[in-house]
């Protein structure tokens, strides 16, 4: 994170959040920078269902598959990669399944916790069409996202 502090960049942080976070805002404001003036993204998949039984296990595969690609990030990146994406406080990104209650309150938490301005969520999974999964990401777009900005605008005001 010390690149980040020393071009003033915005952040796409990954791994243990006491080192790609806080260590990042700490460093930012000994260099005289405000942490809180930078975006700071993640990506999280959501997936809007009243029935997880039905509409999980043909988007686990896709999300194996994604976790396998990034864990040869990771062991590319070496062990002592302040991106570690091991350890007991990472930043979670498993996906988020359920209604649009538990999905609104999930995602709300999780962005007002870590101090996320940006959360970039799939349109589809690899292998997966995404006409397949249409009426997931429109009860995302249409019932998730609004409640969440909203929620995280009033926590913010």
């Amino acid at each position: 994170m010390a690149r980040a502090v020393r071009f003033g960049v915005n952040v796409l942080p990954q791994g243990d959040a006491s080192v790609v976070l806080d260590e990042w805002r700490a460093a930012s404001l000994a260099a005289g920078q405000q942490p809180d003036d930078r975006r700071v993204g993640i990506i999280r998949s959501v997936l809007v269902t009243d029935d997880p039984e039905r509409d999980w296990p043909p988007l686990r595969q896709a999300e194996r598959y994604r976790v396998a690609v990034y864990a040869k990030l990771g062991e590319e990146a070496g062990p002592d990669s302040a991106g570690n994406l091991t350890g007991k406080e990472r930043i979670p990104q498993r996906p988020i399944i359920g209604d649009v209650a538990t999905c609104v309150e999930e995602l709300t938490s999780f962005i007002l916790d870590n101090g996320f301005t940006d959360v970039v969520s799939w349109g589809s999974a690899p292998g997966i069409l995404p006409h397949s999964i249409t009426p997931n990401l429109l009860r995302y777009t249409r019932e998730v996202v609004p409640q969440v900005r909203a929620r995280v605008e009033a926590a913010r005001a």
